[in-house]
């Protein structure tokens, strides 16, 4: 039972870096395309 508590304990904080780490890339694609996507439906980006 010891072994799967530790388990845990390690398994559980990895998904949450995990889930960061894709976070942050995912938002920086978003936010870098959104220029070239507004242009593309001949729209002002910003408003």
């Amino acid at each position: 039972m010891s072994k799967a508590v530790s388990s845990r304990q390690f398994l559980v904080p990895l998904i949450i870096a995990c889930a960061f780490f894709t976070e942050n890339p995912d938002s920086t694609v978003v936010s870098t395309s959104l220029p070239a996507i507004a242009h593309s439906f001949d729209e002002n980006p910003v408003r």
